[in-house]
Order: C-alpha cells, then structure tokens, then sequence
C-alpha cells in the first residue's frame, strides 16, 4: 500500500471520532487515573499485588494493606510500610522515639520474631559472667513499638544464636550449656527447652538408677542396666578409654523387670560399699537381686568395681513364690537398717536387713490381728502419721495407723482414693518442708493426682492437683536446689501420638504442691526416675524411640537447678559412632543449613574438659546434622579449628575458662548452603581471626584443615554479622574488633572473593575512631543498606553511596537531639509490623526503640 491511502484512513479515523462523545477527565483529583497531588495511586493496582483504594473511601487513591478475611493483609509496594490505618507509606528515612526508655536490663541485642505474630521481638544478653555465661530477656511489642511484655529466661548460657529452625513463621534459639541446647519460638512466648536423647542404643534397652550424690570416676552417679541382643548387665563407663564396659552381668532382660531398679544403702560399708546398692526383681523370679557395685581406692576416691569383683547376691523368697510386684527399700521394723518389700503370687513379702546383708524374704503381717489388710501389695509404706507404726498405700485408698501408746497394736483407718480409676502411682515425701511426710497418689486411668498434705497425724488436708491427662509415672527429688522435694511425673499422651509431657509440681514452704509446669516432652517414656548430685536433683528417662523402624533403647538426663528449667540438651559425645561417654564441652554454636538445603543442621565448638594440668585441653569443631530428625548424632571434625586461633582462655588452674567467640550462618560460596562463621582472638590475643566451614558438593565436611582470615588487631568481645556490602552476588562479613566497653574498636567489612574466601587484608573500614560497642545492618529495599552502631554516647550511621563506598558517620537522623549514656547494644527490628525496619538500642541498661517514620501527606 502506497503513502496517501494510509494518509487518508488516518484521516477518515480521525473524522468518525470526532463525532463520538467521550466522558471528560477531571483535571485532578481521585479518581482521573492520573496519579498526582498527595496519592499514591489512581484506579490502578502496581505490579505485585498492591491495590489502590477508590474514590469515595477513605484515604482515596492510597495504596490499602487492610487485613481480609482469614487473615490475609494486603501487600505493599516493595520497601513500603503500612501505618496503623492500614495505608501504605513510604519510608521518610527518619526516625522518632516510640517511647520513654525502660529501665529492663538491657544490654547487647538480637532479634527475631519469637512468637510468630509478624511483629519483630528483641532478645536481650547481659553482660558475659566470669565464666563467659550470660542470660537472656525477650522483649513484645505492639503495633505502635510499645513494649508490651517482657519474658526474662532464667537459664545462665553460652553462646545464644537465633534461627529459624522448626519450620514454622517463629524464630527460634539454640545455646550451650556444655551441652547444645534448642528451644522453639512459641505463640504464648514461653520458652520451653526441647528434649534430646543423646545416648541411644540400636536393639536395646536400658534403666539406670542413681546410686551416690558424688561423681564416680569422673562419671555421673548412677548405674546403667542395659539388655543388648548378647546379654543383660550393668554398664558402667570406662575411666581411660570412656567406653561403656560390663561389671556384673544379670540373668534376663530389662523387659522382664518388675517395676524400676531402685536402691538404698543396704551394706553400710563405707569403705568397701560406699554407694547405694541397685535392688531388682525379674517378674516370675522367685529370687530378687541386690548389686554391691562400687569400692574406694586407697585415697578414698569413690570407684567403680571392676568386672568380676561386682557383687551380685540374689535373695530367695520362702515360701517361693513368683514376683509380681517391683521392690521398694525402707527400714520396715524400725531397727535402722533398710529392708526390702516387695510382692509376689499376689501377696507382700519382706526381706530384713542388718546393715550388712538382706535375711530371706518372707511374707509380711507385721500385725496379725491386721493381717487382712496385707493381701495385696502396698505402693508405697512410710509411718506417715508419726505414731511409729507403718502406714500404707493401696490402689484403692490409705490406711493410716493410731496407736494408744508407743508400741501399742496399730488401729486402722482407710481412705479411699477419689480419682475415677484406682491408683496405680504413689510417693510419700516431705513435699512442703514442714517436716511431716505428704503423700501423692495417681492413676494411669485417671485425670490428676490426690495431695495429702502430712500433719503427724491420723489427719490430712487433701486436695486434688489437675493434670491435663493422666499420669503414668512419678518420681520425686529436689529438682531447684531450695531443700523441698518436688514432685516430677509423666502424662498419658493423647491418642494417637507417642510423645508424653514431663511436668514437674515444685514443692514450696507449707503449701500445697503448685501446678505442674511442662518441662519435656518424650517419645514413648518407659521409666522416670532421680539421682542427686552437686546439691540437687536431675531426672533420668529411659525411653524406645524408633529409627529407620529400628527399636532404640534410649536415656535422656534433664539436670536440675535454681533456674526450675530442668531440660535434656544435645550432649557432644561419640557414644552413637565409637561408643565413648566422654563428653565434650561446648562454648560456641550457630545454626543453619551447611549439609543440605533444607534442613537445618548445627556446628559447635567444644574441648573435652579435665585435662592434664598445664596442657591446654584440644579444641574441636562438631558437626550436628539433621538436629531436629530422630537419629541424628555428632561427629567430631578434628583438626578444622586452626592453631593460630585462641577462642577460650583458662584459668591457671584450669578450673574454669571463659570463650570470646562470635558466630553466624550463612550462604558464602553461593552453592545455597551456609557456612558457618566464627570470629575469636587470634595468635594469643594479638589479633582476629575469623573462620568459616561448609560441607562439600555431598554435605560432608571432611577433616581438611580451615585457614581463617587473619585481621591486625585484637577481638577480645568480637561480633560478626554476614552482609552483602557491595551488590555483587556474594555475601561480605561486617566483623567488630576490640573488646567491651575499649575505645579504639573498629567496625570492618571483610570483602568475599567470589568463591567464598576472606583475607585478613581485603577490608574496609566502616567505623570512625569512636569506637563502636555494637553495630547493625539497616536494609532497604532496592537500595544499599547501611551500617548503624552504638558508641558509648552517640548512635551512629554509615550510609553507602554505592559498591565498596561508605560515607563518614553521621548522626542518626532523629527530629529531636539523641545522646546516649553508656551504649552498649543495638538491633535493626521491625517491632510494631508496618514492614519497615526500626532500631533499637540499649544504654546503661535501658530499652530504646526508634520507629521508622513514614511519609505522610
């Protein structure tokens, strides 16, 4: 077609439009589709999802991230926020104060959205102790920044890392203890420690039960009797090789067990039989057993005896009759020697001591006119009502005794149990420091359990404690230290599932016990019981987990203290791959996905504590893949931890040691797996030094030696935060040299040489000469993100122009004057949820938090 016949369609368009009437265009205003004047939009949603509110509304022509229907908000442009009229704003690059600053015991400062509720919370870690520990409070806000709740952890810790871990929308935390401790971020803020069964055995089954409040051998105070495919016998753990041995071997399997191994001191022997003696019974058995199973070498230090001077004595009933019910040890005559009672062919009998042997048991009518009552069992016998009788506990009720005179025959009255199912559980204890015995009672079949506060007398103040389900099993002992015995016990779990709840009711000065509080949950839980040691009492679990289908005998310590957060951490030990108790200590970990993409995985720094005296004990890197799937154990990394690296400094007596290391995660090499890195004193303190470790192409980590960067200068208080500081596809590291509260700190960027490597001399330098006590990353969408830190009297920010650029520091721009007194933390939050970042800062102990201000018209 040829020029002018286009020419005349033009026109002749042109002529046919101009007789069609078009709506007219307001010159401004909502609603012209032109966006002018104070609106954000006019008609038009923007590309990703932000809609524009119409004509006529509210906020007319502003971008809406109103909440709809199931909780879904509507979205913002990218690096906007939402205002509390659910508006999207621009960010003004200001910020204002949300607040008076609070007087809470702030210090150094991390955060994470804890309880999932799309609001950033703020972990707070005081000052490191003399030992390097430090403990922890989480700080809530509301939709304006305004702190509204506050949750300190009582637990002292090292080395408290946050990450998302579970896979749900809360962050979470992991820290040591010695042992690698995790919690879970939850909806109801609290913190409740998860339980790791460190020690498991393939095809096995085990029971331990305490028998000393003093370490044996450098080995906790309790026997292990452990059936494996080839035998039954106690395992105690070897001084030299830390393997576990067999000392006395036992005819039949821990599955034949009546009830749980138990002990007392039956051999008064202080010399020769210094711990208590474990006491057993085979159900069928027409014998039970007793085990002399430690001695003293010739200092006095307590020992275990040696394979084949274990003593096992079996005592036989008479008339013989076949066991039925699991032995209790108490003195049944009042001579001041334990006895043993226990059942059998549905009747008690008692076996007398002397203090140095146990008679042959016989069955039990301590009082003929009575004897009617001991056709069964009791669970549990004490002289609870003071009058020197013997008092019981049946499945079905008490029976108290009264008694006219001492030595008088015993009257009795019986109580019955008030619970929907008879009692299949019951302890008696001082639960209330008062000095008269209390009983607890419980049933399998039944919710709660029955409290029967002891007065010495024929008379009890009782009262039922509710449980959320019923109990299976109970054990007593001072779990927090306070000399009153506390009441731990298991609940039945619900249908379906395998996880019991562990709970502890803690006793307290004449009252009644409190209500149980959760402290663990446990797979499929055969047996609780307590063992005291330094003071106080811990719980041991011995539980049947499956793996791989695989049947796995498994023991679980959950150690008590003042803290009443007794909890079950990840122990470093090679038991599952080389069968050694030797437990390493651990003083620093980070979390992350170094092994696979997506699964969560753990790396530790630990030393095996008790070395010789003037040696420096060997420091280790451990691996700890999978931590959150059942069977995972760890493995030792020897030799990645470079000797030019000093992260722990001993006392002369290397009694205790204190860690200056810093850590975090992250994808360095870009192969979408994290590395972990370590920031720590460096050449005997000289300098820093900073170490990263990934896995391989198949997620090992092989035993190649690490180089770490080597930096100029000290790091006595490093800190660590991965960064990516010039817009390249790598991630840089922003480290924070020098030590608390010194004055010539420097903040450097160490630049990633796009294979994931560093170099002590490719940095830059972020910081003035203020000396920065703490630092953080503000990001922007779109835009580089700056640096911000606290000094002791300023909050300062770096901003970057562009790639490896940084400005001077400057003031953080505030419309009213800030100084500070004593700055000693800082953390980049989005604390009231607009999805624009805030600060927080911590001076001399008090709570700041600086609200990103938004643009409004």
């Amino acid at each position: 077609m040829t020029r002018w016949p286009l020419f005349a369609l033009g026109s002749f368009w042109l002529l046919a439009s101009a007789c069609k009437e078009f709506p007219s265009i307001a010159a401004s205003g909502c609603g012209n589709h032109v966006v002018d004047g104070s609106e954000s939009c006019d008609g038009f949603p923007r590309l990703g999802g932000s809609s524009c509110r119409p004509p006529g509304s509210a906020f007319e022509c502003q971008f809406d991230c109103s909440v709809h229907e199931g909780g879904r908000r509507e979205q913002c442009p990218s690096g906007w926020g939402c205002d509390l009229d659910s508006v999207c704003r621009e960010p003004s690059g200001e910020f204002t104060k949300a607040a008076a600053a609070l007087e809470v015991g702030a210090w150094s400062l991390t955060s994470g959205d804890f309880d999932g509720d799309g609001r950033d919370d703020v972990m707070s870690s005081e000052p490191l102790d003399a030992i390097g520990e430090t403990r922890l409070r989480f700080f809530y806000f509301d939709e304006k920044g305004a702190l509204s709740d506050a949750r300190p952890f009582a637990k002292s810790l090292i080395s408290p890392t946050i990450k998302e871990i579970s896979g749900d929308a809360a962050s979470d935390l992991v820290f040591s203890q010695s042992a690698l401790g995790m919690m879970f971020g939850r909806t109801d803020r609290n913190w409740l420690p998860e339980t790791f069964s460190s020690y498991r055995v393939p095809n096995a089954t085990v029971r331990v039960v305490g028998v000393h409040d003093r370490s044996v051998e450098l080995s906790p105070p309790f026997a292990s009797l452990i059936t494996y495919p080839w035998g039954t016998g106690f395992y105690l753990a070897d001084t030299n090789s830390g393997l576990l041995t067999e000392r006395v071997h036992v005819v039949g399997k821990v599955a034949d067990l009546v009830g749980d191994v138990v002990s007392g001191n039956i051999i008064e022997d202080i010399k020769h039989s210094p711990c208590l003696e474990p006491v057993f019974a085979m159900r069928g058995a027409k014998r039970f057993n007793v085990v002399d199973i430690c001695d003293t070498d010739e200092g006095g230090t307590l020992v275990w005896r040696e394979k084949g001077n274990g003593q096992l004595f079996q005592i036989a009933l008479e008339p013989p009759a076949a066991i039925d019910s699991a032995p209790q040890v108490l003195d049944l005559n009042g001579d001041g020697h334990l006895d043993v009672l226990l059942g059998a062919g549905g009747r008690p009998y008692a076996a007398y001591g002397d203090g140095s042997s146990l008679a042959t048991a016989v069955p039990f009518a301590n009082f003929d006119a009575q004897s009617f009552f001991f056709q069964a069992t009791p669970l549990a016998v004490a002289d609870f009502t003071g009058d020197g009788a013997l008092d019981f506990v049946f499945a079905d009720g008490l029976l108290s005794s009264t008694t006219a005179y001492l030595g008088a025959t015993p009257r009795y009255t019986a109580i019955a149990h008030r619970l929907s199912a008879p009692w299949t559980a019951a302890k008696i204890a001082d639960f209330n420091g008062n000095g008269k015995l209390d009983i607890v009672a419980a049933s399998s079949g039944s919710l709660n359990f029955e409290f029967f506060n002891g007065t010495g007398t024929q008379y009890f103040t009782e009262s039922i404690v509710s449980t959320s389900a019923a109990v299976q099993l109970l054990t007593a002992g001072d779990f927090d230290g306070d000399s009153i015995t506390d009441l731990a016990l298991f609940e039945v779990p619900p249908p379906g599932q395998d996880k019991s709840t562990l709970k502890i009711s803690f006793g307290a000065a004449f009252a009644p016990l409190a209500a149980p509080v959760a402290v663990a949950q446990v797979v499929r839980p055969e047996a609780l019981s307590s063992f005291a040691s330094n003071g106080r009492a811990n719980l041991t679990i011995c539980s049947n987990e499956l793996i791989a289908s695989v049947p796995n005998g498994a023991l679980t310590l959950l150690a008590g203290g003042p803290d009443r957060v007794p909890f079950a951490p990840f122990t470093l030990t090679e038991f599952s791959s080389m069968g050694t108790v030797q437990d390493a200590g651990a003083y620093a970990v980070v979390a992350g996905n170094f092994t696979k993409v997506d699964q969560p995985d753990l790396i530790a720094l630990a030393f095996y504590p008790g070395g010789s005296l003037g040696v420096q004990p060997t420091n280790d890197v451990w691996s700890l893949p999978a931590i959150t799937t059942p069977g995972s154990f760890p493995q030792r990394l020897p030799e990645a931890l470079h000797q030019r690296l000093n992260p722990l400094t001993f006392s002369e007596n290397q009694a205790n040691f204190s860690a200056d290391v810093a850590g975090a995660s992250a994808d360095l090499d870009g192969d979408q797996r994290d590395e972990a890195i370590f920031a720590m004193p460096a050449d005997g303190g000289a300098h820093c030094g900073v170490l990263w470790l990934g896995a391989d192409s198949a997620g090992s980590f092989g035993s190649a030696k690490r180089v770490p960067a080597i930096i100029d200068e000290p790091c006595g208080d490093p800190q660590i935060i991965p960064v990516n500081a010039d817009d390249d596809e790598f991630t840089d590291l922003a480290l924070l040299t020098g030590s608390r509260d010194a004055d010539d700190r420097h903040l450097y960027v160490l630049w990633n040489d796009g294979s994931g490597r560093f170099s002590g001399t490719d940095v830059a330098l972020v910081s003035a000469g203020d000396s920065p006590q703490a630092f953080t990353v503000l990001p922007h969408a779109g835009a580089n993100p700056d640096f911000a830190y606290v000094t002791k009297n300023f909050l300062r920010v770096v901003q970057r122009p562009g790639p490896r650029e940084f400005a001077p520091p400057s003031d953080l721009p505030v419309p009213m004057n800030l100084s500070l007194n004593g700055g000693s933390g800082i953390t980049a939050a989005d604390v009231n949820g607009d999805h624009v970042t805030d600060l927080v800062f911590a001076e001399s102990g008090k709570l700041s938090v600086l609200r990103a201000r938004l643009k409004v018209p």
